[in-house]
């Protein structure tokens, strides 16, 4: 069985452009896919309308559908008549369906007929997927999660969508695949060429930082003073002697699952915020006296670690219970299901009030984050609008 075991990360101590230089590499790779695929869609719908008029005609209604539909804002627009909206979108959308349900055996009866055709295009797809694989100067584990990652989200596309070109804006992951895996206990200690997880050297300002906050470890927790650790990952590997490794700190708040062998690594970079332009970035620091934080610390780094465990073993029982799921405000938290068995013993599930309370103030964080970062935007349009 496969499960994901994820940690938060703070921001990496020797990241530098080569590193960048990966991240867009993936999205160059991903825009290089979407061409091919959309020429070969071309080239399909060409050979399955070929000679059939009626079918060529009824797939261009069908399109010219899916493009009224796209050009719907996702929202009704300020100003406008939501019930409006919302009637434009539903016969939008119930005339695709509708499309749709006359296209698809057609298309189908089509491709039995044209199933060389079709076999040739979807040999080429291939084979050009393969060169720009070799040519896009990826390390092998990032250009394998592209082309996974790629093959997914076609499977999800809705009758007649399409994929669309990415914009380099600085997220992204790196995925270290670790060929037949490694422990979780020798990740630990010994680690492996492309990673491990290091303690934290002794006397860093990070450890000093930590060992500072108060707060209690939670049964079942990494005591405080020890959650702290370096992870070293590989960015990229040209061959031998050209390895590229970084380090971010890692937060390991809970141990990983008994005898987990770990397959894969993704280290995850999101933005917490809209970017600040420079300019107001220079005129903060100034009339504020202290600077706002760029990058890296307006991203959200975490690392996902993918654990082979083993299957649990179910005990045979013929116990049964009944669950009732409801929300209720009791002292010390939340109750949210209670459970009564066969005996006649009745538990309840409660959110405790410690938790919400944390949660309750990482959102309050999070607002105003997102409320800092629009007044900068509101401060950048005004100096623009008095030059």
């Amino acid at each position: 069985m496969i499960t994901a075991w994820q940690y938060g990360l703070l921001p990496p101590l020797d990241w530098d452009e080569e590193c960048e230089q990966e991240m867009v590499l993936q999205v160059t790779l991903w825009n290089q896919l979407v061409r091919i695929e959309t020429a070969r869609r071309a080239a399909e719908r060409e050979a399955l309308v070929d000679g059939e008029p009626a079918l060529a005609a009824l797939w261009d209604e069908f399109d010219r559908v899916l493009a009224a539909l796209t050009a719907l804002p996702r929202r009704p627009p300020l100003g406008s008549d939501p019930d409006q909206w919302r009637q434009e979108v539903a016969v939008l959308r119930t005339r695709r369906h509708d499309l749709w349900l006359q296209l698809k055996p057609q298309i189908a009866a089509r491709r039995r007929e044209c199933s060389a055709r079709l076999k040739s295009l979807a040999d080429a797809r291939y084979a050009a997927v393969a060169d720009a694989r070799r040519g896009s100067n990826l390390w092998w584990g990032n250009s394998n999660a592209v082309c996974a990652a790629f093959e997914v989200a076609l499977g999800r596309l809705e009758p007649g969508g399409r994929l669309r070109e990415q914009i380099a804006n600085g997220g992204g992951r790196l995925t270290n695949q670790i060929i037949h895996g490694i422990l979780a206990l020798d990740l630990l200690s010994n680690g492996h060429a492309q990673l491990c997880i290091e303690p934290m050297p002794a006397g860093h300002r990070l450890l000093q930082r930590r060992a500072g906050r108060s707060g209690r470890d939670r049964p079942g927790d990494i005591p405080r003073r020890d959650r702290l650790r370096l992870l070293v990952a590989t960015i990229y590997s040209r061959g031998r002697g050209t390895r590229k490794m970084a380090r971010w700190p890692i937060i390991l708040n809970r141990e990983f699952p008994p005898g987990a062998l770990i397959k894969s690594v993704a280290i995850h970079r999101r933005r917490l915020a809209p970017p600040i332009p420079a300019e107001i970035r220079e005129w903060s620091n100034m009339f504020a006296g202290r600077a706002i934080r760029g990058n890296p610390w307006d991203w959200r780094w975490t690392a996902t670690f993918s654990c082979e465990i083993a299957e649990p073993q179910r005990a045979a029982s013929n116990a049964a219970c009944g669950i009732d799921l409801g929300w209720r405000v009791i002292d010390g938290g939340v109750r949210i299901g209670t459970i009564a068995d066969q005996s006649g013993a009745i538990s309840h599930i409660v959110l405790a009030q410690p938790w919400l309370d944390h949660r309750v103030g990482l959102a309050s964080l999070q607002g105003r984050a997102r409320q800092a970062a629009n007044q900068a935007t509101d401060i950048g349009g005004r100096i623009a609008a008095h030059r």
